[in-house]
């Protein structure tokens, strides 16, 4: 099949500026490179086979990536393993794909784009901004060959700012773009760099990747209120505070999926809390998206005592002498559970201090909680370098979107 029926009409260059080359096998089960699952993530987005969640790309691999995967290679006519091989035929037949698409133009407009669009289906359009590289098309259907003609990659300028990153501007065919005067009257989407009100301003401040998010949702007042309900809960101790805050606020604070998790915390995860016991004063079969604030600071409590049940409960954070390095602990097992987070902290501890650890097996143990105290400088860069490139995790082992 010929790949130019993928090419897009304008130029990657600016959200994919580099070749494609991945240094590791990206598939299910395996410790897959960051920068390999965001590069397979942006260029498959593009393509219309995956469909990032509102926060956007992130260097977490997840189910959809790989469904994407077996798409595409569907597509193509690959062998359809949900693999992508360093020099294999997958990573050939999207690197050939992403040349063609470089040698576009500069690309066009927002506006003039608009129109060039396939309706995909009868019903009335609006005109979407997302700051992801590829929205949800209201509608419409999400993969396929519809759903690729019905969505362009556009970073939209505004005069005197930065270029936003990679905003998205859909609209189905027939409709008739706002006049120059229309435009005027519509509010620019909120820049990073633009300051909150003063009755919206955080107290506390807001994780440098979620500020934009956080003011676009109006989550502003439930981050402060977070932040107040567990540094009042003094038994927790500071870095237990500081790991249950950073878990809120990577969840994007008090927003819900469609299924019902809410802040990360998934209605099953919950219910199995409260029938472990973990959790009290919440009735069983409680939605997430009914919890006060101090119910959501309870239940992610809940999470790490089962998580630390054979420690001593959610104050084994504590015993990390760094609070960054505890967050990352804390957020690895929550988004991904216990044992493959268990792992994953046991590979990066066994990375940064080779043999300090026998050999990985996601069981956690005294050693993993007490080791980072031995790594602790080098915990703390990998704790920022981890706070800066995370996605959003989701609780209770389900796989980032």
């Amino acid at each position: 099949m010929s790949l130019s029926r993928f090419a897009p009409s304008f130029s990657t260059k600016a959200i994919f500026p580099r070749p494609l080359k991945f240094t590791r096998p990206l598939a299910a089960n395996t410790s897959a490179d960051r920068t390999d699952v965001r590069d397979a993530k942006t260029l498959l987005a593009g393509l219309g086979f995956y469909a990032p969640p509102d926060w956007g790309v992130t260097g977490y691999p997840d189910r959809a990536l790989f469904d994407a995967i077996r798409g595409y290679q569907k597509s193509q006519g690959l062998s359809v393993d949900g693999v992508i091989k360093p020099g294999g035929e997958t990573e050939a037949s999207l690197r050939a794909l992403q040349e063609s698409a470089g040698r576009g133009g500069v690309g066009a407009s927002p506006i003039e784009s608009a129109d060039a669009i396939h309706a995909v289906n009868g019903r009335p359009a609006k005109t979407m901004e997302y700051s992801g590289t590829r929205p949800h098309i209201e509608g419409a259907p999400s993969f396929g060959e519809k759903g690729r003609a019905g969505v362009l990659n556009l970073a939209e300028r505004k005069d005197g700012r930065a270029p936003a990153t990679g905003g998205n501007l859909v609209r189905r065919a027939g409709i008739t773009p706002p006049s120059p005067s229309e435009r005027k009257k519509i509010a620019p989407p909120l820049d990073p760099s633009d300051s909150l009100s003063a009755d919206t301003t955080p107290a506390c401040p807001v994780p440098a990747n979620k500020k934009n998010w956080m003011a676009r949702h109006h989550q502003e007042k439930n981050w402060n209120a977070f932040h107040e309900v567990t540094s009042a809960d003094k038994g927790l101790g500071e870095r237990v505070q500081y790991t249950l805050q950073e878990i809120f606020g990577q969840e994007g604070a008090m927003t819900s999926r469609a299924n019902g998790t809410t802040a990360g915390m998934q209605p099953g995860t919950l219910n199995g809390l409260i029938k472990g016991g973990y959790v009290k004063n919440i009735p069983l079969n409680t939605s997430p998206r009914d919890l006060s604030l101090e119910q959501m600071r309870d239940a992610y409590k809940g999470f790490f005592d089962e998580t630390f049940k054979a420690l001593g409960g959610v104050k084994a954070l504590n015993r990390i002498h760094d609070k960054r390095a505890a967050a990352v602990l804390g957020d690895a097992l929550f988004s991904h559970g216990t044992a493959l987070g268990t792992l994953a902290v046991q590979k990066g501890i066994n990375a940064v201090r080779p043999g300090l650890l026998g050999t990985p097996d996601g069981i956690p143990r005294e050693q993993d909680v007490a080791s980072p105290r031995r790594v602790d400088r080098r915990s703390q860069n990998a704790g920022r370098d981890a706070e800066r490139h995370r996605g959003r995790p989701v609780g209770g082992g389900q796989k980032r979107s």
